[in-house]
């Protein structure tokens, strides 16, 4: 089997060595070429690499990564449309036609191209929802005009996805959440849970507190956008702060538009010495070492089904 899968996860690509922000969704994906003759991963991708972005071994004789035009969100996607579009649907209608099964994450511009290139080469076709789209837009453009903007067009496109949906293509929600919802509409819906890959381990044991007089260290590890929910995280840390609770710190792993606001409401609540912005972490010793150095994860995000930061 030729197995075709669009990921709305942007890398990076440089000296034959790709890299991600996130890489648990590629690597997800990535083990199911030992199970079909070929994979084909289409993924927006960027010349150079991002200090921080991790690298994956990506080296399959079966496994295909094909680089469609590079957007990393929907401010930039509406920059570069033109580009993203005409790229995005030039690479469906040469490579879809070729493949035995197509899968694409969803709602989202280029899903609906590489689905209707699907439909239209008469090829199974399957879904991949990750999170609640419209309440991300929600809270990333809610004290903006661009709302609406985003919001109208976002609500055109998911039309579309609808109308692609039926109980004959699957729909693979991360987490039960989403699941419910599609299977209530009668849609032929299953949960997945894209977790770290392979080579990241935690040791298990018993849960560590803080000894008397030390601070309670929290953590939160994702992008730095509206949607995650930190700004609310960190005002309650500000009320403990003023209710007397000193000993609480809090380590936020991770970069994204919201960073600069987010360094700003931490001063303005006088809790700056307690947050500390590590940027982008690889998964690897060093993220550890920052899970094995906290006493509670916090994932306060608004949006997300069943993020691998929390598996």
């Amino acid at each position: 089997m030729k197995l075709g899968i669009f990921l709305n996860t942007p890398g990076f690509y440089k000296g034959g060595v790709y890299s991600f922000d996130y890489v648990n969704m590629i690597d997800f994906f990535a083990t199911y070429a030992s199970r079909v003759e070929e994979l084909h991963l289409f993924v927006a991708i960027q010349a150079g690499q991002r200090q921080g972005a991790q690298t994956l071994d990506l080296g399959r004789s079966n496994l295909f990564i094909h680089r469609l035009p590079y957007y990393s969100d929907a401010a930039s996607l509406v920059r570069r449309f033109p580009v993203v579009v005409s790229g995005a649907a030039l690479t469906a209608a040469r490579y879809v036609r070729q493949m035995d099964m197509v899968g694409a994450v969803v709602p989202s511009v280029v899903g609906n191209i590489f689905s209707m290139a699907a439909v239209g080469f008469r090829k199974p076709l399957f879904f991949i929802v990750r999170g609640d789209k419209e309440q991300g837009l929600h809270h990333t453009y809610k004290d903006s005009l661009a709302k609406w903007f985003f919001l109208p067009a976002f609500k055109i496109y998911n039309f579309v996805t609808e109308r692609l949906m039926s109980p004959q293509r699957p729909i693979f929600t991360m987490g039960e959440d989403l699941q419910r919802k599609y299977a209530a509409r009668g849609f032929n819906a299953a949960a997945v849970s894209p977790v770290l890959e392979d080579s990241f381990h935690l040791n298990s044991g018993a849960t560590r507190w803080p000894e008397a007089g030390q601070p309670l260290r929290l953590l939160s590890v994702g992008r730095l956008a509206p949607e995650k929910g930190l700004d609310v995280l960190l005002r309650a840390i500000g009320i403990l702060a003023e209710q007397g609770n000193s000993l609480i710190e809090i380590t936020l792993v991770g970069a994204g538009p919201e960073e600069s606001r987010l360094k700003q409401l931490a001063d303005e609540l006088n809790i700056r010495d307690r947050v500390q912005f590590s940027g982008l972490v690889p998964h690897d010793d060093a993220l550890l070492a920052i899970y094995h150095n906290s006493h509670v994860y916090v994932h306060p995000s608004f949006t997300v089904g069943m993020p691998g930061a929390v598996l």
